[in-house]
């Protein structure tokens, strides 16, 4: 129930205005007796009024000229500015107006600092009023306007969901039964905004027209669209709460709204679009403004913001702000702000929108494609506010930038999943705090030798973690664990998340993405393997089983028959689409796969005589074709790597064939369709299916995958769906288990690394003995070549992990330890001279091996793809190294056996595989087993386990008795197939205490595998 009743529009509309009056300090401006020209859109009394006030002087000298007409001219002059081919009512506000030679604010907007005394005056002089039923023509009136110094700024039209009617019911008001052409409602002339408001939800426009499109304008509920339920019975209370009010109405006319305009494919003219925020990206930096205001440089702050946020915008605003933030202390809170990529080819959007917020030269500096590491370096030291810049070019300038480490900096990182990896982001907080060379200068000559040393390493510990003097604004929509430690805000829990969230799940409903899991069909690929060869060598049995999955990836069957499946459900089902111009991306497992599948899609359009249908490619470097020789993307396409983009987007192509490129990053909406042929999992899945759910009119979107079942692709999106959140902390003694382990290998030695660490600091002293670096680490790799072959990969495994847990460690702790940190220096260099490239070389089964094929047949055909929830919670590494692999070495017609059985050997029949699953069926239905898993580990459980499943076996008997006789005789593939579900049995059974029931019949073969099976 609502606390105070509102049953209609019009009460609706007074309980606004007098929320405006008493609280927010409007005035209310009656129509029928205020000075409101509807012809002029202009509340004439009120701007004269303001004018007098905050400009007097100006005012009488124009009036000792014009006498009684001063008025007349003034009002009239305004209107003429707006009017002209480059004026609009924005400019007009934000930058004034000139009569003869006399200038007019028409705006004072915030000062930064109190020094200039008559300007904070005049701001507190600006005149908002609020005006209800205003006509804009005869006959034609809007509920309520909301005015500032007697200019329209904001039209409102209402409705009461008491009533029966919404918002919709407002935009069909504003799209159908208004005319656009009258000065208040006019594009860039009239107000600078439309909300179309009930008592739930907010819509708003710039330019009203016939079809004009309303943005939502809420601040989602649930992680979601609309907005969350409100005790007073007002879910959009903020509007009146929070956005009129009055410094808010002048920062977003100052600092948030500007006219962009956009190229439009095919035409000459710019497109002008007057931007307003939408309700995340003002929050957003707005709260990052208000927080850094308050806190200077000393905190990060992490922006998961989905795609379809408008991140580009949110990042220019939120750069542009940053350069004009003035502390408490009246002094700027950053000197520069550099916006930090990881694509090495700058968008130039990102410049322009900032431009475009305010035309200003010297204020953005972009390091393009041509810039070199000097370019940067100078533009660091030169007077640019905002330097754009790949953060490949952020680590190769250390001894280029002069002492700045006095100076702020803020550093938006742009897709920061894959820019915050260790040493790549040292570069930067090195390059700006820049403190350990200017201590060995002022200091060097007062301490002596291992002083020195220490007070260096003392440094250069404090300059891989948070710099006082530089915050570092992260944006992802896919953040990983070490992103949201770096950058990450604590939450009630302790729990590090995202400063500001707008998620996957709001986007998908306030319908700025599509939903890429509607219509996803899976596939699975039967094929048989056979022995040709006459030997039968042994051979390690995952190794053979990747070559194998590799060579049937590969074969010219296999790829002909996915490229008729392509194509052919590309021309029915696609093709039409978007009015013939939908296009296809094909994801392929490797460089050679991408190749292979460009010529047999080649010929088989050509042997069917199909002119509607063009495929490019898209890989790195060269690949090896047997018949077809060296072939490059540059070669297969016939012009050059940077125009593969622009081409694509013409009619004259409609597939690209990717391997590991174009999957992240590449913004083309046409894409509609994805033919998947690669093992997808976490991030990169997310990343690579999100190619598609960039919006175009009347666009679906189709995702055919050979390869991924959809509950895996749906629990990597159920990630990242809404927030994510830490599970857990690092803990800093882990280090020392890391250590321990070692240490007991022998291979260090604690003198080596001291006088390894004083050459290292001290290059400059002892220049001469420099090449004794070399002397101590091959003294180590001596060493570390007298272990077993076993040993050597399981140290070396341990080094990398102790290296890498140390990095992120002193970037997002305060941990600080000299001897570990000496260590750490030796080892970094250490592991650049040792080799174990003689481990996982993989086997040869050139002309061993051979496949039959069966027809794919559809497995999942999912056409809702309802995405839930995920609980969004991600975990960091511990101590424990990564295991090296570990061989199992098997007669080549065994690992062929297995593979055929696991991977469906007699196609279309499934005996073997159900007579798997029927023995799967009564272990978990065993009553034994069930108890056993309600009082035991999972190590006894097993035990318990292996007991039961020679029982199954002669149980099951009756749906295949010569299959189930072998496995009991044969322990070892008894177990290679068994041991696949003791997992999950022990898992469900143990959560649910009930029978574990077989509803998903999809099994992973081995870690390694690329392959599930029925």
């Amino acid at each position: 129930m609502l606390k105070n009743p509102i049953r209609e529009r019009s009460e609706y509309q007074k309980f606004i205005i007098d929320y405006l009056v008493e609280k927010n300090n409007f005035v209310e401006r009656k129509y029928s007796e205020a000075t409101y020209d509807q012809h002029k859109a202009m509340d004439i009394k009120e701007l004269l009024t303001f004018l007098k006030d905050t400009q007097p002087d100006e005012y009488d000298e124009l009036h000792a000229y014009y006498s009684e007409n001063t008025d007349e001219i003034i009002v009239s002059t305004i209107l003429k500015q707006i009017d002209t081919k480059n004026g609009m009512m924005l400019t007009a506000l934000k930058h004034g107006v000139d009569i003869d030679n006399t200038h007019f604010e028409l705006m004072y907007r915030k000062p930064g600092n109190d020094y200039n005394r008559t300007w904070s005056e005049n701001y507190q002089k600006n005149r908002f009023t609020v005006m209800e039923e205003v006509y804009h023509k005869e006959g034609e009136r809007i509920d309520l306007v909301l005015f500032l110094n007697g200019l329209p700024i904001i039209t409102i039209e209402l409705k009461a969901n008491t009533s029966g009617q919404s918002y919709k019911d407002a935009i069909v008001q504003y799209r159908k039964d208004r005319d656009h052409r009258t000065r208040l409602l006019r594009f860039k002339k009239g107000a600078l905004v439309h909300f179309a408001m009930d008592f739930k939800e907010v819509y708003m426009c710039t330019e009203l027209k016939e079809n004009a499109f309303f943005l939502p304008f809420n601040r989602g509920y649930q992680d979601g669209a609309g907005n969350e339920p409100n005790e007073d019975g007002f879910g959009v209370a903020y509007m009146w709460e929070e956005i009129f009010t009055k410094d808010r109405l002048l920062t977003l006319i100052s600092k948030f709204i500007f006219l962009e305009r956009t190229k439009e494919e095919g035409k000459k003219k710019e497109k002008e679009s007057l931007i307003f925020p939408r309700f995340h990206q003002h929050r957003a930096v707005n709260r990052v403004i208000e927080d850094m205001h308050s806190h200077a440089t000393s905190k990060n702050y992490l922006i998961q913001h989905s795609a379809g946020s408008g991140k580009t915008k949110t990042i220019a605003w939120l750069s542009h702000q940053l350069s004009q933030l003035i502390g408490a202390d009246g002094k700027a809170v950053v000197d520069s702000i550099i916006i930090i990529t990881d694509r090495v080819v700058v968008d130039r959007q990102l410049q322009r929108a900032i431009q475009q917020i305010e035309h200003k030269s010297g204020l953005v500096k972009v390091m393009d494609e041509d810039a070199t590491s000097q370019d940067l370096a100078d533009a660091l030291n030169s007077s640019y506010k905002i330097i754009v810049s790949t953060i490949h070019k952020f680590s190769y300038i250390l001894d280029n930038v002069r002492e700045l480490d006095e100076q702020k900096f803020a550093v938006i990182i742009d897709e920061a999943h894959s820019s915050t990896s260790g040493r790549m982001m040292d570069g930067v907080t090195e390059v700006l705090s820049k403190k350990a060379q200017k201590m060995a200068d002022e200091e060097g000559e007062e301490l002596d030798q291992q002083e020195l040393v220490t007070a260096k390493i003392e440094t250069d510990i404090e300059a891989h973690g948070k710099q006082n003097n530089v915050t570092m604004i992260a944006f992802t929509a896919t953040p990983k664990p070490k992103t949201l430690k770096v950058f990450g805000t604590k939450d009630i829990n302790g729990h590090e998340k995202e400063f500001d969230l707008y998620s996957m799940k709001q986007a998908i409903e306030e319908k700025f993405i599509l939903n890429v899991l509607e219509n996803y069909t899976t596939f699975e690929t039967y094929y048989k393997i056979i022995l040709k060869a006459m030997e039968d060598p042994d051979l390690d049995t995952s190794q053979a089983k990747k070559e194998i999955t590799r060579f049937v990836s590969l074969h010219d069957v296999n790829i002909r028959q996915k490229v008729e499946i392509i194509v052919e459900h590309f021309r029915e089902n696609i093709k039409h689409m978007l009015k013939g111009q939908a296009k296809a991306m094909i994801v392929t497992s490797s460089r050679e796969a991408a190749a292979k599948y460009y010529y047999a899609f080649e010929k088989y359009v050509s042997e069917r005589r199909y002119k509607d249908i063009k495929p490019l490619v898209a890989f790195s470097g060269k690949v090896k074709l047997d018949k077809v020789g060296e072939v490059s993307e540059t070669s297969i396409n016939g012009f050059a790597e940077e125009d593969l983009a622009e081409k694509f987007d013409t009619d004259q192509y409609q597939v690209l064939l990717v391997a590991n490129k174009y999957q992240t990053g590449f913004d083309q909406p046409k894409l509609c369709a994805m033919y998947v042929d690669k093992k997808l999992s976490g991030v990169t899945a997310v990343q690579t299916l999100s190619r598609l759910n960039r919006i175009y009119p009347e666009k679906h979107t189709f995702v055919l995958d050979f390869v991924n079942s959809y509950k895996d692709i749906e629990k990597a999106f159920s990630k990242y769906y809404t927030g994510t959140h830490l599970g857990n902390e690092i803990n800093p003694h882990d280090i020392f288990e890391i250590e321990e382990k070692i240490e007991l290998r022998n291979i260090l030695d604690y003198d080596d690394i001291n006088a390894f660490n004083t050459l290292m600091y001290l290059e400059k002293r002892l220049k001469k003995e420099r090449l004794k670096v070399e002397y101590y680490l091959d003294k180590a790799v001596k060493r570390f070549y007298r272990l077993s072959k076993e040993e050597r990969e399981e140290a070396f495994l341990e080094l990398k992990h102790f290296v890498s847990f140390y990095t992120f460690l002193i970037q997002v702790t305060s941990f600080k330890n000299i001897d570990l940190h000496k260590k750490y220096n030796f080892i970094r260099f250490l592991l650049k001279e040792m080799d174990v490239s003689g481990a996982n070389t993989g086997v040869d089964l050139t002309g061993k091996i051979d496949a039959e094929f069966g027809t794919p047949k559809i497995i999942d055909n999912i056409k809702t793809g309802n995405l839930k929830s995920g609980q969004g919670e991600l975990k960091l590494p511990g101590a424990d190294a990564p295991k090296p692999y570990d061989p199992i070495i098997k007669k080549l017609s065994e690992i062929i056996e297995e593979f055929n059985l696991l991977h469906g050997t007699n196609f279309d029949t499934e005996i073997e595989i159900e007579s798997v699953f029927h023995v799967k069926e009564i272990l978990a239905k065993d009553k034994e087993l069930q108890r056993s898993s309600k009082v035991n580990n999972k190590s006894d459980f097993r035990l318990e386990y292996n007991l039961r499943l020679d029982d199954a076996l002669i149980e099951g008997m009756d749906r295949n008795q010569n299959f189930n006789n072998t496995l009991l005789s044969n322990d070892e593939m008894k177990h290679a197939i068994f041991d696949l579900f003791m997992d999950e049995i022990y898992k469900r059974m143990k959560e649910n205490n009930e029978p574990y029931t077989t509803e998903n019949r999809y099994i992973k073969v081995a870690e390694d595998d690329e392959k599930y099976v029925k």
